[in-house]
């Protein structure tokens, strides 16, 4: 009885770092191509968030109108239909763009009933923490196709869409959400990259503004901002969560083995803060 007791603690300890390996082996390689083939429905999920009314089409493989033969990805609507449509696809595949990325080149063709409306929204997004875009922890706007390249049935090329330094996993997503407005969408051959972590900034902030210091650092960094900060979390220059605690002016980070960190700060409002910090 002794020895089953004394070998739970082991067996829970050995389970949890199965768990992390399985999280880490879910970050998929860069560069990465994606050619919503026939087996793509495995690769995306569909996320229904405005109506269920039959109007109101998913996002899903079709075999009409590809770029590249013989699927590509749609979204559609019934031209007669009002449907208040907030629709996502949302890779299943992780990513790591701690460096920062970009999506190298993607093929679109849309045409609409109407000209895009202010209520309209075809954009591509990057989703952190979750693949719910509901639950997601943040929500990143990578291009919106209302803009230059909305065309009327016709298959453009978009590229060099940037992806900015992101640490964890992200998520690629595409939005659909229209007002009383009919447009009809494809995706394909889209192609992602990443930047090597010597193409990160030295500093390289979102929302809020802090300094480090000292940077390079040996084993206690101290950190300062006007911004409420509420948690602060490194990450290791491939993308994987190494600490995470509540915010003070000053850590202790002896621990960590030398090498390139993301060192994040979140405040009250959600708003992040990203840098990178040398570990001696």
């Amino acid at each position: 009885m002794k020895f089953k007791t004394s070998i739970i603690p082991a067996l829970i300890f050995f389970s949890i770092m199965l768990m992390q390996q399985r999280s880490y082996a879910q970050i998929t390689p860069l560069p990465y191509y994606e050619n919503f083939d026939t087996l793509a429905n495995a690769r995306w999920t569909a996320y229904r968030l405005g109506t269920n009314e039959p109007d109101d089409f998913p996002w899903y493989i079709t075999i009409h109108n590809p770029y590249s033969a013989p699927f590509s990805m749609m979204h559609t609507c019934n031209v007669t239909g009002t449907a208040q449509a907030n629709n996502w696809t949302v890779s299943k595949n992780a990513f790591s763009f701690v460096s920062g990325g970009k999506i190298d080149s993607i093929r679109s063709w849309i045409t609409a009933t109407n000209p895009p409306a202010t209520g309209d929204t075809i954009g591509i997004y990057l989703l952190t923490g979750n693949q719910d875009p509901a639950l997601a922890s943040s929500v990143t706007l990578l291009h919106d196709f209302r803009g230059a390249d909305f065309q009327t049935g016709a298959w453009i090329k978009t590229t060099d869409i940037l992806i900015p330094p992101t640490p964890g996993q992200s998520y690629i997503a595409f939005r659909y959400k229209t007002a009383n407005n009919c447009i009809s969408i494809f995706l394909d051959n889209m192609q992602l990259s990443g930047n090597s972590p010597s193409g990160i900034n030295p500093v390289s902030k979102t929302g809020i503004d802090f300094k480090v210091s000292p940077n390079p650092v040996t084993d206690n960094l101290t950190i300062r901002s006007e911004a409420t900060i509420e948690t602060i979390t490194v990450y290791d220059i491939a993308g994987r969560k190494v600490h995470m605690q509540a915010y003070q002016p000053t850590i202790n980070i002896s621990f960590l083995s030398p090498g390139t960190y993301i060192l994040e700060l979140v405040d009250k409002d959600h708003k992040r803060g990203i840098q990178k910090v040398l570990k001696q």
